[in-house]
């Protein structure tokens, strides 16, 4: 992707992913993670999100927020899904690291006419220079 602003000799690839859950998981386990001696950054890229991609996203997300709410209205009260333990010595666990939290792209319907990008399986890498 020539037209993102990178340091010199630093590769960028846009990556756009099927579902939101999926862009979390590699935001999560490829980010800050070394590749041939590089660290890798992942982030979000709104810019190119179109307006049925953000909807669409949003109604994912409320989906996913309705259903942990019907399915913690089923405890009793003063219960909680998550103990004590898995919270952090500092007593922050309700403060989840929102930072590592980005979204990537999603990809319900390829909305994007730029014709840098292409639609690429998860099986096969494509760079700039392809």
């Amino acid at each position: 992707m020539d037209a993102e602003d990178c340091e010199p000799y630093t590769d960028v690839f846009f990556i756009k992913f099927s579902q939101v859950s999926n862009a979390r998981f590699a935001k999560r386990k490829l980010d800050e993670s070394v590749f041939l001696g590089n660290r890798l950054q992942v982030t979000y890229a709104p810019h190119f999100e179109s307006l049925l991609d953000t909807k669409e996203k949003l109604e994912v997300r409320r989906k996913e927020v309705l259903g942990r709410i019907k399915s913690s209205a089923g405890r009793p009260e003063g219960t909680s899904q998550y103990s004590l333990a898995q919270g952090s010595s500092s007593g922050n666990h309700h403060q989840m690291n929102f930072n590592k939290r980005e979204y990537l792209k999603t990809n319900h319907a390829s909305h994007i006419e730029d014709p840098r990008f292409s639609h690429v399986p998860s099986n096969k890498v494509r760079g700039k220079n392809d």
